[in-house]
């Protein structure tokens, strides 16, 4: 597999972020989650641009963007940046789709900061109290101890941690992807920054604002994801007007790693208005 790299950068507020525009059509942005970085779509963006014009970033803090000390990293600032980034595109109503906590920044874009989606399709999202795992908070809860803990000793931790949010063996080039960006001084205090700065309340805040949601939604699961269970689905498409819940056997939380044709035909089904046929046809879902 050729390397992922996002090739373009803009100034917002004091950060550089990196993004990346693939193939031609109606625009659609992909927003990544946590631990990740616009690395989780590598497979899944180049199937979608064969249709749309697809934009991917890293988030403030994350991937090849700007991670520095005092950088706010919360569901907020991501929103934020979202908005920002939309304006930077020219982009009036794309279609959205967000995994993970990706999808808290979505939705505090569309709730919040007055963007518009045509369609959105929500992956594992993480943006319904309780989503932390119990690795996340007892990390919150001794933050200084894992911020200055030795880097092998770092390592090895999200070495055992990373490769759970898959259902199927994670390979090395997939941790690689995932652990880089947070390798390093620069990187360990990157990762540790977003879980001490990670916002209940604001999750609640979109929670009470979901039910005068009017975007159309599909809302995907994977299911054998043992990071955020299935009852998070099963909740959201309760609270947000018209959604639909698709289920993604023998998948875990990174859906577009364990599945990714199967999840781009997903996707893809519901962006356009009809529905289309699958990608590559099922023959090529495994």
């Amino acid at each position: 597999m050729a390397e992922w790299r996002l090739k373009q950068m803009v100034g917002i507020d004091s950060d550089q972020i990196a993004y990346d525009i693939l193939g031609a059509g109606p625009p659609v942005v992909l927003v990544h989650g946590f631990p990740g970085n616009s690395f989780s779509w590598r497979r899944v963006a180049p199937l979608l641009a064969a249709h749309w014009r697809v934009h991917v970033f890293d988030m403030r803090g994350f991937g090849a963007s700007d991670k520095r000390d005092g950088q706010s990293v919360s569901g907020e600032a991501q929103a934020r940046l979202l908005s920002r980034l939309l304006d930077h595109w020219g982009l009036d109503e794309p279609l959205m789709v967000a995994h993970d906590f990706g999808v808290a920044a979505a939705l505090g874009a569309c709730l919040f900061e007055g963007c518009r989606y045509r369609r959105l399709v929500l992956i594992d999202a993480g943006t319904l109290n309780p989503c932390m795992s119990s690795n996340s908070l007892h990390v919150r809860a001794h933050l200084e101890a894992y911020q200055t803990m030795p880097a092998r000793i770092y390592e090895q931790v999200l070495r055992a941690h990373i490769p759970t949010t898959m259902y199927r063996t994670m390979d090395e080039e997939t941790f690689e992807g995932y652990f880089a960006p947070w390798r390093g001084t620069e990187g360990q205090a990157a990762y540790f920054r977003f879980i001490g700065q990670f916002d209940e309340n604001y999750l609640d805040r979109i929670e009470r604002a979901l039910p005068r949601m009017a975007t159309p939604t599909r809302i995907l699961w994977g299911g054998e994801d043992t990071w955020i269970p299935l009852d998070h689905g099963e909740r959201l498409v309760r609270l947000i007007p018209g959604a639909t819940l698709g289920v993604l056997p023998e998948v875990g939380h990174f859906a577009m790693d364990d599945a990714p044709v199967a999840t781009a035909d997903e996707i893809a089904a519901f962006l356009r208005e009809d529905n289309a046929p699958a990608l590559r046809g099922a023959a090529a879902r495994r």
